[in-house]
């Protein structure tokens, strides 16, 4: 019953940000909230949005939120490979 009575409450909420803020990506799930952004500045101005559209509703968003990438979530934390210079090949030798 409670799953309900969340999605209910966060449907107008839903609603707003796809709408007139125009998220792109916003998953909700129970009391859990995701939204992508392109930039760390975007992700943080979409999270203010919701913060106050919350606010609004009389939703409190407990203060273990995170903005974060991605690959620093999923602990995806491998740096690139770099390809290695080859040294000599392809030189025409005269």
């Amino acid at each position: 019953m409670s799953q309900a009575l969340s999605l209910l409450a966060s449907n107008p909420i839903a609603r707003h940000m796809k709408e007139h803020v125009r998220v792109k990506c916003l998953l909700l799930q129970c009391d859990d909230c995701l939204m992508l952004a392109a930039t760390k500045g975007d992700a943080w101005k979409y999270f203010n949005e919701y913060d106050a559209q919350c606010a609004a509703n009389g939703i409190v968003i407990k203060s273990s939120y995170t903005v974060a990438p991605i690959a620093h979530l999923l602990g995806n934390n491998e740096k690139k490979r770099r390809r290695k210079r080859q040294r000599g090949r392809g030189r025409r030798k005269v």
